[in-house]
């Protein structure tokens, strides 16, 4: 089976037509600001066109990425958020259960009547 062999082309050339005068300009314009001939400028320009594929593509996949790892610490948050949730009602429940027993206790001390013991409870605890 024959081996082609491929030649690197040493040596691109254009010219630029009638129409595309603003072009051959504004490649003037940016050799100047870069400090380079045309040339070498649209050498730098053919090669950043070639490569910016790969470049898009390689963009995509991080933010890809980042996309995933945002996703999952979204995952993560609403599970805590729901934890959170329980331990918010948890701690409510434990107060009210307090506030009952410190009632409770201030009305079997004989210091408080039930009326007055369950709203000095409710005020010190805010419980319900």
């Amino acid at each position: 089976m024959p081996v082609k062999h491929v030649e690197t082309i040493n040596r691109v050339e254009f010219r630029w037509r009638q129409h595309e005068e603003d072009f051959a300009q504004r490649l003037a314009e940016s050799a100047a600001e870069a400090g380079r001939s045309s040339s070498d400028q649209a050498r730098e320009l053919l090669k950043n066109a070639l490569a910016a594929s790969d470049e898009l593509r390689h963009a995509v996949e991080s933010l890809r990425e980042e996309i995933v790892q945002v996703s999952n610490q979204l995952r993560d948050l609403r599970t805590i958020k729901d934890g959170l949730r329980t331990v918010h009602e948890n701690i409510y429940q434990f107060r009210d259960a307090v506030a009952t027993c410190v009632a409770k206790l201030l009305v079997d001390a004989g210091r408080l009547q039930p009326k007055a013991a369950e709203e000095w409870a409710r005020k010190k605890l805010n419980a319900e």
